[in-house]
Order: structure tokens, then sequence, then C-alpha cells
């Protein structure tokens, strides 16, 4: 299957959901898919968490990723995400956060490719934001699917995103080696 992850950066010091993405990115590369990752990076950087060395990177360069947007980055960035989508044309679209899924979704009005916003914070996060707040009820129009980590960050949310919205939990990747465990003599571990 061919992929499109998108999330506003991936240089910067990352949170959760850059690490999820590079965690589920890279995964599905191992597993024989064919995945790219879009970004508002300038070109060139170095990801914060390690990708895949086959996943590409469409680093848009468009405004300070650390910075909020104006209303004509936002609309230069939609239009650089639509021209990117038709010319990766992927199977489906996953965008990372409402920074991104918002307006990748209006990006991709009619051009038919399904796309799956991908939430990582509670309702709660949006309580001051107005703005956001509003703009988050665009969502059920245009996403195909909204995933969120829990059940209980799920019920935090207005019954017409709940409705759309399926439970994906973060990946756990763990790294255990033998002498990390302390193994007394004469113990057994079948790792």
């Amino acid at each position: 299957m061919k992929l499109l992850f998108c999330i506003k950066a991936l240089n910067n010091a990352g949170g959760g959901a850059e690490r999820v993405l590079a965690t589920v990115a890279s995964g599905l590369v191992q597993r024989g898919h064919q995945v790219a990752v879009l970004t508002f990076d300038p070109p060139g950087g170095q990801p914060y968490y390690p990708l895949d060395r086959d996943i590409q990177r469409i680093d848009l360069g468009l405004g300070a990723t650390t910075e909020p947007s104006n209303v004509p980055l936002t609309l230069r960035r939609m239009l650089l995400i639509r021209s990117s989508v038709r010319t990766y044309s992927p199977e489906a679209v996953v965008a990372f956060m409402h920074s991104m899924f918002i307006p990748l979704g209006m990006a991709v009005v009619g051009l038919r490719v399904p796309l799956i916003a991908s939430e990582h914070t509670s309702y709660q996060h949006y309580t001051e934001r107005r703005l956001q707040r509003f703009l988050l009820r665009l969502v059920p129009q245009l996403a195909d699917l909204i995933t969120c980590v829990s059940e209980q960050v799920r019920q935090t949310y207005p019954y017409f995103l709940r409705r759309r919205m399926i439970i994906v939990p973060n990946p756990v990747t763990m790294t255990v080696s033998a002498s990390s465990l302390n193994l007394g003599r004469g113990s057994c571990c079948c790792l």
C-alpha cells in the first residue's frame, strides 16, 4: 500500500505524536508498504526520532514550524499540500494532530484520497483555543476516520466527533537486553 503520513514537523525535539508517526511509518515500511512523510520542515533536516531509510521525506519548508501560522501562510501550505498529494498519489493519507489534519483535509477536497485524522490530545486541550475548537467541527466532513489513543480520550470529545473515532493505542517499543535484566546465577530467561 502507498501511504502518506503528514505532521507539522519532525525535526524539532518532539513529543508523543512525532514518536508514534516515526515508529508506525517505519514499521509499515519494514512490512513492505511504500511510505512518505510530509512536513513543513525545511528540506534536508534530520528527524528527531529516527525514520526508516526507505521513507521518502516531503519537506515543504514553508514557515517556521515552532510558530503559529497565519491565514496567508496556511493557504500557501494548503496549495503545496494539495500539489504534493497529487504528485505522490497515495492510496491513503494519515494526518497527525489538528495542526495538520485540518489544513490537509481542506487541501485534499475533491482528490478522492481517504484521510485519517490522528488525534493525540484530549478535548480539554481545545478549551482555551476557540478557533481550533471551531475548526474541529469541520473534521467529520474532511476526514474519513478519526483515531485517538484511548477510550478515556475518546470520551472527552463531543458526540459528533466521538462517533467517527476509533481507538488506536500508541505503539510500545522496548529494547531489552539480558544484562539489563540483572539475572542472578542459575536464572533462566527466554527472550
